[in-house]
């Protein structure tokens, strides 16, 4: 049985819209390694997609883009929806950075959210 733990997004960060959609992979057990895609980036989280149905409140392992000089983190995952379309089903998950004393999420942040045209 899947579990909400926060039904809404209460995030107390500012969020911006990833940039150029950027895909990484969430690891999950330590193993079983899966594509995603980030949606939206805070100070303390993120939002991602995927077409790989993540446990609620499971603890995943998030692989950086490939471009980026970026480190691994732990995220929790904190909701889970199930997006339907005209093709296959996707799910939209919210995520909490952990290790919240860590400057890394910081610079999760600031490298993947969209930088407005100056």
């Amino acid at each position: 049985m899947e579990m909400i733990i926060a039904p809404d997004d209460r995030r107390d960060a500012l969020r911006q819209v990833a940039f150029n959609v950027n895909h990484i992979e969430v690891v999950v057990s330590g193993e079983e390694c899966h594509p995603a895609e980030i949606l939206d980036v805070s100070r303390t989280g993120l939002r991602l997609r995927a077409d790989h149905c993540f446990r609620c409140g499971s603890i995943v392992t998030l692989q950086p883009p490939a471009d980026s000089d970026l480190h691994s983190c732990r995220a929790q995952i904190m909701r889970q929806a199930v997006v339907e379309n005209e093709g296959p089903a996707w799910f939209d998950y919210g995520l909490r950075f952990l290790d919240m004393e860590s400057d890394e999420r910081h610079d999760w942040f600031l490298k993947l959210r969209r930088r407005e045209a100056a």
